[in-house]
């Protein structure tokens, strides 16, 4: 069984999580040593593994669970010489590019900001929104 996830599918049965595969094509035969990465949190494995309800809701959801957290800032190398003008914008990053983003919910008496706004409390978000502009 393939334990890496090589095209986005909507299906994450061939993906082990726990087993922390790593082909070796991605490492040119083993030149280059990856360390392992950790695991996920037991809920986080647990809703990707499980048959129950939930489960089935957060992979049938997937997709729409991570658009709504993709308001990160991103740390990263920017190659600003490969525009010329003579063709259409290309984005280029290097080195090692990192994903900021915070924890799901706020800490105790602060209010949510960024992409807590959207998941915190769906029953006053537009309050929450509309409040980080006052």
């Amino acid at each position: 069984m393939n334990n890496v996830v090589d095209s986005y599918d909507d299906s994450m049965s061939d993906v082990n999580i726990e087993d922390n595969f790593i082909p070796s094509s991605e490492t040119l035969d083993g030149k280059i040593e990856l360390p392992l990465l950790s695991l996920p949190p037991d809920e986080l494995i647990q809703l990707h593994t499980g048959g129950d309800q939930r489960s089935i809701h957060f992979l049938k959801n997937i997709r729409a669970f991570n658009s709504m957290v993709c308001f990160t800032s991103m740390a990263e190398k920017i190659d600003h010489g490969v525009n010329n003008g003579t063709a259409p914008p290309i984005f280029k990053l290097g080195g090692q590019n990192y994903h900021r983003i915070g924890s799901l919910l706020p800490p105790d008496s602060l209010r949510p900001t960024f992409a807590q706004l959207y998941i915190y409390d769906t029953k006053n978000e537009i309050d929450n929104r509309i409040s980080t502009l006052r």
